[in-house]
């Protein structure tokens, strides 16, 4: 039997090439400055790894698996902002990966590239793929748990729906969002009649496996955890806009990009496709977008992070419909070539964009770090209403303060009274005053009267213990 491997040789070339083109654009900002929200995660990773624990010591806004993960790339050797970027870059290359999968399972090869590539041009994802947020991941997971849960359904393989009832589970242990994925991941799963009970029970059965492993190891903390991760951003709706919500999603398509254009025709491509009834199980993806959209719509306040599901849940059901149109085209070649230009267009277009925020850490956080570490010896606890500080300083904060953002302040979380307790109790040795503590007034007299000054650079003011 005569063995066609040319496709093969082709396919695995240009997703190799689709890979290294990954690592040049994502990795373009491994090492920038930090978001505050970083600099919370790596100081809190830090707390966990000298013997403070989640919930109980260490405010957790994420659910434990996120914090997991945190602490597997810390494992794989990182120690540092730029290891932990690159740790976050390879999830991010990953998560494209996992978008490949599903896609050529779904139309092809030709579709699984392009679902994948469209996802790497997709405004904001480039300028995020470092960051070291809770964001991408569980989107990565999703698309995982759909590419299993369809596999299962081709297969009928129980075992295989009771990995992709799993991995659909840690995708909510690191985000409680990725519960927007749960309808689409159903219908993938149940698209047959035939074998539906035992796929459910499967996948049900390998999710209750995954949510009872962190039940068990969380159990003294469930309470803190779901006050953290649950009410703490439910109250948070009731606190003032960070970002004019209306104007980012109407103007999330920019006209300007080919993914914008490629999203319509996608969406086109998906319509003519349902016509014709091939790859009706891309509307099972159009649903987790509606449903994603809807949420942002709703959830408020929203931040620019959020914006980061826009063009997970848009670029691969786009990328199927446009990929398998052109694989399905007369002149083939002509359409798979051109839909090619219009990625690559995109590609140097993102480049473009990134060089924008390739800027280092900024200089008086750096300064600040120099300054708390030659103030404080190694076994000194600290505090920072700039996170990243204590992180680039190798200093321990107390879990309780590893967030000290104006929405802990705004939602009650934190009050200066709570924050003078935990520093006094602690006898902690140096408070960094640059953010939010600014605009306690009550909380700044009490250090001024606990602790000396040290000048620090720009606004930034450093308290140490007399």
């Amino acid at each position: 039997m005569k063995v066609h491997r040319r496709p093969i040789v082709w396919e695995g070339l240009a997703l190799a090439a689709l890979v290294a083109a990954q690592v040049l654009l994502f990795g373009r900002l491994v090492g920038t400055d930090t978001d505050y929200d970083e600099g919370v995660y790596l100081t809190s990773l830090d707390a966990l790894e000298h013997g403070q624990r989640l919930g109980e010591d260490v405010f957790a806004p994420q659910p434990p698996g996120w914090y997991l993960l945190l602490r597997l790339i810390s494992l794989a050797g990182a120690d540092s902002v730029r290891g932990f970027h690159i740790g976050m870059v390879v999830v991010a290359i990953a998560t494209c990966l996992a978008a490949y999968l599903l896609a050529r399972t779904l139309a092809g090869p030709v579709a699984g590239l392009a679902a994948a590539a469209l996802l790497t041009v997709a405004p904001p994802f480039p300028l995020f793929a470092h960051r070291v947020l809770a964001d991408i991941p569980p989107l990565g997971a999703s698309l995982l748990a759909f590419w299993l849960a369809w596999e299962a359904r081709a297969r009928r393989s129980a075992g295989v729906a009771a990995a992709a009832g799993a991995t659909l589970a840690a995708a909510l242990a690191l985000k409680p969002t990725a519960a927007l994925a749960l309808p689409a991941f159903l219908l993938l799963l149940l698209w047959e009649r035939s074998g539906r009970g035992r796929a459910a029970v499967a996948a049900l059965a390998g999710a209750a496996t995954v949510a009872a492993a962190f039940l068990i190891a969380y159990r003294d903390v469930l309470d803190e955890l779901w006050q953290s991760v649950v009410v703490y951003h439910r109250e948070a709706r009731d606190t003032p806009a960070v970002i004019d919500k209306t104007h980012e999603l109407v103007t999330f398509l920019n006209w300007r990009t080919p993914f914008a254009w490629l999203v319509v025709a996608g969406l086109v491509a998906s319509l003519a496709l349902l016509r014709r009834r091939r790859i009706d199980a891309v509307w099972a993806l159009w649903l987790w977008a509606a449903l994603s959209t809807g949420f942002l719509v709703y959830y408020r306040p929203l931040h620019y992070n959020h914006l980061l599901v826009l063009p997970v849940v848009l670029a691969v059901p786009a990328g199927i419909a446009v990929g398998a149109v052109a694989a399905r085209a007369r002149l083939r070649n002509l359409a798979v070539a051109a839909l090619a230009l219009l990625l690559v267009a995109g590609y140097v277009q993102q480049q473009r964009r990134v060089v924008l925020d390739d800027v280092p850490e900024e200089a008086e956080l750096v300064q600040a770090a120099e300054l708390l570490r030659r103030e404080t010896g190694p076994d000194d606890l600290v505090v920072s209403d700039h996170s990243i500080v204590p992180y680039l300083a190798d200093r321990r904060v107390p879990g309780e303060l590893v967030d000290t953002a104006r929405l802990r302040f705004q939602t009650g979380s934190l009050t200066p009274r709570s924050v003078l307790e935990t520093i006094d109790r602690k006898r902690v040795s140096a408070v960094v005053v640059g953010r939010s503590f600014a605009e306690e007034p009550e909380l700044l007299r009490a250090l001024e009267r606990r602790y000396s000054t040290v000048s620090a650079t720009g606004d930034l003011r450093i308290f140490v213990r007399r």
